[in-house]
């Protein structure tokens, strides 16, 4: 529960961004906000309220003028009241601040708002050196044939995010059109200094994944005779549009039919030359059948206009009034090029035969994901929602599967019949952030997962037709609605709610709870019951989130524990529950020990969850004794400007070989870093993802950083204490090592030779870490070395390392024992 000035009433959640240190979500029981579903004014005016009221919240550094109303709309029982941030007039890209309201309670407010926007409204360049800038640019970097499409009439001031800053720039938008590559690109100019600043490509491309099954929904599977609906046929002379079955009239006992690939809804263009139409004598009662399977271009342009239309009925009802459903939809099909479609936001495209790749105009569910490309577009509510790429990659493959009720995409996408992507896979469910990588359909998989999971869930709750039904409506309100997959989580529960209280759960809260903890959507990894343990002295708690009851119901947690030293000593401990945590002492009391511990949550379908996460390393510690700190490194200054080194020792000496660094961490989905220090702001690391680095260390290479010599006079016992968070290959593989005067005392977990299940060592948070040096030890004195040694496979993001102690101990007996984790 969590509470702030101007929100007194109510109990509250929130989900911070991190890297603005702003709310992306606060929800919960909510303000009570009269008439404000049915009024429109009063939805406004309290929103506006709560905006000024909240204001050093959802937008620090801003003031009432910098932010405009641009929506207010209704739909399925919410109201989303969007206001978009200005600075000094200009709109801040992507920058907004929105509230939900249901049954007339405020109980979603949302901000994408960025904090303490100074802009400075220098002297312009003129906009043809704007023009010519951001052509050159996309000359030198993409392709000799970029051509200008157009300048935007606005400026707009542009956020540039960068290690630990972030910088507001006034820029001028130039839309820039590729060949080859096939792009769309909007390109930032910097009107003060006409500079570039940024480029982003608009069209929404798919990828490839190749699996193996027999598909019925590609040329080589079975076809089916569909009905021709809303086609422009030239009857007789005459246009004329058929309905929905595909029905048309004339007068008389038969009739010359012209057929087309366009009408009023879908408009295909035959990028490979005239569009496709023969000349039918129709009879009077007979089925005028237009057939090309043994021809690719021909068979594109059949297959794009028939299920393009399809789609677009299918999804009408989840909003009627979205007015781009009711235009003409541009397709293009027969694209030279290969093994790929995209969405521009509003046509789709689709490309030949080729590179043992399908035409993907002919394969009806890329046509549908493309479709859910611009569908994601055209719905989102301004000053609301806004596009993320993942999130789209994953909105266009539950869309296809949702329509063709399969969770296999794209079958015969590759020549030999075999699937693009899997959406239900068997025991590797994509959950967030694990499995985020640098292509978007991959992460995508975490978003369409959980919604074809949900489907499945709803199904078996509701029955088959209300369950379907149920999902759509609640992935059509993320479309609206959510800014990314995690926010995805929250629009879910806000529109499944019916009483304007998310503290008290929705009608199928537990379904979807369980549904997007397992793809990590709750905001809590893994699990939304509970969070990491904390440690103090041996009295170890867990806090406890969540107060609604499920099926799949946490009834429970137990406190394993260990002599690190002897591990016969053991012990489990069952935790009690007091409305807020779960609570345990662990029931060993030896100085100069170190015990292990770890958390066993048990759940009412007998499943169970275990924290730490690292099957590498499964046990948390904790030194018990009164140490004293002999010498501590916190890096908050460059400790190789004051006796640290490091070196490359072993592997080619080239660019990046030896990345120890000290910066502050920039971990990602990639390198699986930190993405804070444990304490401060500086650590160091390998590859810690300076420019020019990817934040993964090199392969068949071997480095290492090393301490000063540290003095250790006086104690009879010397150990090092300090905080990792490390990515390590399984140690049959790569090495993550640490000496104490050339002596190896610690490596990550190996696997037996010849195991088929690699152990990768993957640290979720700052782990503490004892390590005995006493017997190493040589004349008073002591250095630490920290290496990594790699193979030529997989790279992570190997050591990141905090807060390095180096602690005496002489084990005298003490009337009052202080239990220590790290030091003082």
């Amino acid at each position: 529960v969590w509470r702030w000035p101007g929100l007194e009433r109510g109990q509250w959640q929130v989900l911070w961004d991190q890297d603005t240190a702003v709310p992306l979500r606060i929800y919960g029981s909510g303000l009570s906000a009269p008439d404000v579903i049915d009024s429109a004014s009063m939805a406004a005016s309290h929103a506006q309220q709560q905006l000024i009221q909240n204001m050093a919240l959802l937008a620090p550094g801003s003031q009432p003028e910098n932010f405009k109303l641009v929506s207010n709309t209704v739909h399925n029982g919410v109201r989303a009241v969007g206001f978009q941030q200005l600075a000094k007039g200009l709109q801040v890209q992507g920058g907004q601040v929105s509230f939900r309201y249901k049954n007339d309670r405020l109980i979603v407010m949302a901000s994408e708002a960025w904090p303490d926007v100074v802009v400075n409204l220098q002297s312009q360049v003129l906009p043809a050196a704007v023009v010519s800038s951001a052509l050159n640019w996309m000359h030198a970097d993409v392709d000799a044939t970029a051509r200008l499409l157009s300048v935007a009439a606005e400026e707009v001031v542009l956020p540039l995010i960068g290690a630990g800053s972030m910088e507001f720039v006034v820029v001028r938008r130039v839309q820039i059109a590729t060949d080859q590559p096939v792009g769309r690109w909007d390109v930032y100019v910097n009107v003060s200094t006409g500079e570039p600043v940024a480029r982003h490509q608009r069209l929404m491309f798919s990828g490839a994944d190749a699996q193996y099954n027999t598909p019925d929904r590609w040329p080589g599977g079975t076809r089916s005779n569909y009905p021709a609906a809303y086609a422009n046929l030239t009857v007789g002379g005459q246009v004329q549009t058929t309905n929905i079955l595909g029905e048309f009239t004339w007068s008389g006992p038969s009739a010359s039919v012209d057929t087309a690939v366009n009408g009023p809804l879908v408009a295909v263009n035959n990028e490979a030359g005239a569009n496709a139409t023969i000349n039918v004598q129709v009879e009077n009662g007979a089925t005028l059948l237009w057939s090309e399977p043994s021809d690719e271009l021909l068979d594109a342009q059949l297959t794009a206009f028939i299920h393009a239309n399809y789609i677009k009925e299918y999804v009408l009802p989840w909003n009627p009034t979205l007015a781009w459903l009711d235009q003409t939809l541009p397709v293009a099909v027969n694209i030279n090029d290969s093994c790929n479609a995209y969405s521009d936001g509003n046509s789709i495209n689709f490309f030949r035969e080729g590179n043992n790749c399908s035409n993907t105009g002919r394969l009806v569910d890329v046509i549908y994901h493309e479709f859910g490309h611009s569908l994601h577009s055209q719905s989102i509510i301004p000053g609301v929602g806004q596009f993320d790429s993942a999130m789209s990659e994953g909105v266009g493959d539950f869309l296809s599967a949702t329509a063709v009720n399969d969770a296999s995409m794209a079958p015969g996408f590759f020549l030999d019949g075999s699937t693009l992507r899997e959406l239900d896979p068997i025991g590797s469910e994509a959950i967030y952030p694990d499995d985020l990588g640098s292509d978007p359909h991959i992460s995508g998989l975490i978003y369409g997962g959980a919604f074809w999971d949900l489907r499945k869930a709803l199904i078996l709750s509701l029955g088959e037709t209300a369950g379907v039904a149920k999902t759509e409506q609640l992935f059509y309100a993320t479309l609206q609605r959510a800014v990314d997959m995690p926010t995805s989580y929250i629009e879910v529960l806000l529109e499944d709610d019916d009483d304007g209280d998310l503290n008290n759960g929705t009608p199928n809260y537990c379904d979807i709870n369980q549904v997007f903890s397992i793809h990590g959507l709750t905001g809590l990894l893994n699990n939304p019951l509970f969070g990491d343990p904390e440690i103090d002295g041996l009295d170890v708690s867990v806090p406890s989130t969540s107060a609604i009851s499920c099926n799949n119901a946490l009834v429970g947690m137990t406190l394993e524990w260990q002599n690190r030293n002897n591990s016969a000593e053991n012990g489990q401990v069952s935790m009690t529950y007091d409305g807020s945590h779960y609570r345990a002492s662990i029931p060993f009391e030896s100085p100069g020990e170190v015990v292990q511990y770890k958390v066993v949550a048990q759940f009412t379908d007998d499943s169970t969850i275990v924290k730490p996460r690292n099957q590498a390393a499964p046990w948390y510690e904790q030194f018990i004794g009164l140490s004293q700190v002999i010498s501590c490194t916190d890096f908050e200054t460059n400790p190789f400007d004051n006796g640290w080194t490091h070196e490359l020792t072993a592997g080619t000496i080239q660019e990046g070989a030896d990345d120890w660094q000290w910066n502050v961490t920039m971990g990602n989905f990639t390198n699986k870093d930190a993405t804070t220090a444990y304490s401060g702001s500086y650590v160091i690391g390998n590859d810690l993802g300076e420019q020019g680095y990817n934040g993964l260390y090199q392969s068949n290479i071997t480095n290492q950083a090393s301490s000063p010599v540290i003095a250790t006079n006086g104690y009879e016992f010397v150990r090092l204490q300090y905080r990792r968070w490390l990515n390590v290959e399984d140690g049959l593989y790569d090495q993550a090592t640490i000496y104490a005067n050339d002596t190896p005392l610690w490596s990550n977990f190996a696997s037996d030779p010849g195991s088929n299940e690699p152990v990768n060592h993957h640290d979720k948070e700052w782990r503490f870490h004892d390590v005995d040096l006493s017997n190493e030890v040589v004349n008073d004195a002591v250095q630490l070395t920290f290496e990594i040694a790699s193979d030529g496979g997989s790279e992570f993001g190997g050591w990141t390392i905090d807060d390095v102690c180096v602690v005496g101990y002489n084990g005298t007996p003490m009337l009052d024992l202080i239990f220590r984790s790290g030091f003082e």
